[in-house]
């Protein structure tokens, strides 16, 4: 443990642009993949996607109480698990999702298959990859009090920041989602840390014990549509290439 509290981690974090679709462009193996949902666009097949759950998340999505989150939990673990059929080649009755440290999900025949999902509003991502890897979206609420909660989150540096921002809840919520999906990428979740890890444009240099001993970082935010901002956080020590795609989601048979 002293050894983690003494290494460093290279954190940067930037900006992006995603297309709609990889355009048929060839896929590199160590790619990132990132996918996006709309919610309402799959609402009329829910019973179809039920039918890829198994009866412990069944269980789990009977627990919502609203029909709203209900239906939101099948279309984002249904689509996931088709995802990863597609990842994997197995049939999708050997998708088992299972929760491991702090709660972070992983698939049992391939825990070195990493993924993360995150929903807000209307909206929905999931990314995939062979290493770490965390995401988050949110709805920008404009009326939202940032200022109230911005001293539980945020170093004085990045207060300043938002409050001297042409649009301030913008800016809140593209370091909110930065350090969202750090947190998610470490699996660490929302922890005394959270406040600590830097969300400002540009390098940054952490104690790697707060993103549990990952040396190099990248958080890249993009908008996802009008309304919604989302961050993806991956280990890489080398820039990524900014030419993303959202890929395609595969098809409910």
């Amino acid at each position: 443990m002293n050894m983690i509290q003494n290494l460093t981690c290279n954190l940067v974090c930037g900006f992006t642009k995603i297309a709609s679709s990889p355009r048929n462009r060839p896929l590199e193996t160590s790619e990132i993949k990132l996918f996006k949902i709309k919610i309402s666009a799959y609402l009329e097949v829910v019973p179809n996607l039920r039918q890829l759950l198994n009866p412990n998340e069944m269980s789990r999505a009977e627990r919502f109480y609203f029909e709203r989150d209900k239906n939101r939990f099948i279309i984002c673990r249904a689509l996931l698990k088709l995802i990863l059929k597609e990842e994997t080649k197995q049939d999708i009755l050997n998708i088992n999702i299972e929760a491991g440290i702090n709660k972070k999900p992983y698939l049992t025949s391939h825990p070195q298959l990493f993924f993360n999902v995150s929903h807000s509003g209307d909206y929905a991502i999931i990314a995939i990859d062979n290493q770490p890897v965390g995401v988050d979206v949110e709805f920008i609420d404009a009326h939202q009090n940032v200022v109230e909660i911005m001293p539980e989150v945020f170093k004085n540096t990045e207060i300043d920041t938002v409050l001297n921002a042409n649009d301030e809840n913008y800016t809140f919520y593209k370091f909110w989602t930065r350090k969202e999906a750090i947190a998610k990428a470490s699996g660490k979740g929302i922890d005394t840390h959270f406040l600590k890890i830097p969300a400002l444009e540009g390098s940054h240099t952490i104690k790697a014990a707060w993103v549990s001993g990952i040396e190099n970082l990248q958080v890249l935010s993009f908008d996802l549509d009008e309304h919604y901002i989302a961050a993806i956080a991956f280990q890489r020590s080398e820039p990524y290439a900014n030419h993303w795609a959202f890929h395609p989601i595969p098809s409910i048979k």
